[in-house]
């Protein structure tokens, strides 16, 4: 069998022969090009029904000399019907044609040292794997997929038809090279080796491993989740999706100084997470990552489904790097305080609508609880759809707004009141309206939009359904632990008659009260 590079040497520009003797056959498939020479026979058939074979020299005027792939030579016959736009007919022939060979020209050697394992059919080679064959080497295609097929003889390097489009030639070898040690050609020395990969790490963007001597970095965003995948191991068939050669390296990189970033608490599964909350992910002992749950109401609500590094990239983003010291954050850290006593606890059974306000106990910050309002229609319509639509739970944000803390220990309000004589007016557009007192004979006349006072202060029926708690006793403003879910808060009377003062303690739910004294 003829080697490609021998047979290019032998048939074009470098041979004498005899003009009598035959070429070599021509063979389908053959590495041929521009200048090579060939004989085939040719059956003629004479009028006297009788069969002629004559044997004919023929030379490729089809190619550009250099690769067989762009010659019809190697798939036209000589004497078919395209003979004339890939051959030239030499005339006739006849034994063998003897040849007298030049010396062979050498590629300039390759910038490795030694050479790499020989070529075998089949191998499943990695994008950027050399081979050596009849003393040169080879370089494997670094495209995707192209690199199967360099295992493939339809692509066997320098001796096939198309084999530089999965080959590269680097140059010429002598000697032998390590199977372990790998190809440094073109790579820059990146000094000290960092630590080796693990594939039980987890990588982030910007880390750097070591394989053989060689220092790899793994790509930004979203390339970097591919880093913590063991499919896209550095070196491996997909590793340029994930990982970035940076150069070769001996010995060890010096210990980098620790971080002074402290890290925040550690991410767990278990958790609810809201927008702007940060967690940290071990990275190995003494270094971790530091990653923020989204700003937006919507895409934080991911930071409680999908763990920081998922390969979704939804909820978290990677922040920066920290020293493996946790320093417990404080829930309350970006929340405004409400001032005064806390809205009534929120209760699954009870009816809200838009822009009541309850509060959720903080855990393990018993003196503080979260402040929460109900959002406006069609939203509130989720505040009312029990313990899965919950303030502070995954589904909460749906019908609850975080509006702040507020200090669980002030729970009611002492005043001075006085009991009333008179009227309590109420300024209905510019005509004002004589609000009475809350009364239990008068729960049957109470219906959505009914104002009644208690002291000085003024409240609301509120709309249907909602309407029908007004008619309840277990209902009366201000003296109920429910009376939120019937009545709104709504402001004071525009006038006030009063008497001798007296002092009264009144329990505050949604609304903060504070009254006056006047004198008649």
């Amino acid at each position: 069998m003829f080697k490609p590079i021998a047979l290019s040497l032998l048939l074009y520009n470098s041979i004498a022969v005899d003009a009598s003797g035959c070429f070599p056959a021509w063979t389908s498939g053959g590495s041929y090009n521009k200048g090579s020479q060939v004989s085939q026979s040719k059956t003629t058939n004479s009028t006297a029904g009788v069969l002629t074979t004559t044997t004919y020299n023929y030379e490729c005027i089809s190619g550009d000399g250099v690769n067989s792939h762009t010659s019809h030579c190697p798939l036209y016959d000589p004497v078919g019907v395209t003979t004339s736009s890939a051959w030239k007919d030499l005339g006739t022939c006849s034994g063998t044609a003897v040849t007298t060979t030049t010396t062979a020209p050498t590629y300039a050697a390759w910038s490795g040292v030694g050479c790499p394992g020989e070529w075998v059919e089949g191998t499943e080679y990695q994008p950027g794997a050399v081979a050596e064959l009849d003393g040169v080497v080879y370089k494997c295609s670094t495209v995707q997929f192209i690199n199967a097929w360099c295992g493939n003889p339809g692509y066997k390097p320098g001796d096939s038809l198309y084999w530089d489009i999965a080959w590269t030639r680097l140059g010429s070898c002598s000697g032998t090279m390590s199977s372990t040690t790998p190809d440094h050609s073109g790579l820059p020395d990146a000094g000290g080796c960092p630590n080796e990969y693990d594939p039980s790490a987890m990588y982030v963007e910007g880390d750097s491993v070591a394989v053989g001597g060689i220092v790899l970095k793994c790509r930004s965003w979203p390339n970097s989740l591919y880093c913590n995948l063991v499919a896209f191991e550095p070196l491996g068939q997909y590793s340029e999706m994930a990982w970035t050669k940076v150069g070769y390296c001996s010995g060890t990189i010096a210990p980098s100084p620790p971080s002074n970033v402290t890290c925040p608490e550690e991410y767990k599964a278990a958790s609810q997470y809201r927008a702007n909350d940060k967690v940290s992910v071990l990275l190995d002992v003494d270094r971790a990552a530091i990653y923020q749950c989204s700003a937006d109401i919507h895409i934080a609500e991911f930071c409680s489904l999908f763990q920081p590094g998922h390969w979704s990239n939804l909820g978290w983003s990677y922040i920066s790097e920290c020293n493996g010291t946790v320093v417990p954050s404080d829930p309350f850290a970006n929340l405004d305080e409400i001032a005064g006593a806390c809205p009534s606890v929120y209760d699954s059974s009870a009816k809200y609508e838009a822009k009541d306000f309850v509060t959720v106990a903080a855990s393990g910050s018993p003196e503080k609880s979260f402040v929460y309002q109900c959002k406006a229609w069609p939203y509130g319509a989720y505040c009312t759809s029990g313990e899965n639509f919950a303030p502070g739970t995954d589904n909460g944000e749906l019908g609850w707004t975080l509006k702040g803390w507020c200090d669980a220990t002030v729970t009611t309000t002492t005043t001075t009141t006085t009991p009333w004589v008179g009227t309590c007016e109420w300024l209905n557009g510019t005509t004002p309206v004589t609000i009475n007192p809350w009364s239990a004979s008068a729960l049957s006349t109470y219906s959505a939009g009914t104002r009644v006072r208690v002291a000085d202060r003024v409240y609301r029926c509120k709309d249907w359904p909602f309407y029908l708690w007004c008619r309840s006793s277990a209902y009366e403003p201000e003296t109920s632990q429910y009376w939120g879910d019937a009545w709104t808060y709504t402001g004071k009377c525009a006038a006030v008659v009063t008497t001798a003062a007296t002092t009264t303690t009144a329990t505050t739910a949604t609304t903060t009260v504070t009254t006056t004294t006047t004198s008649a």
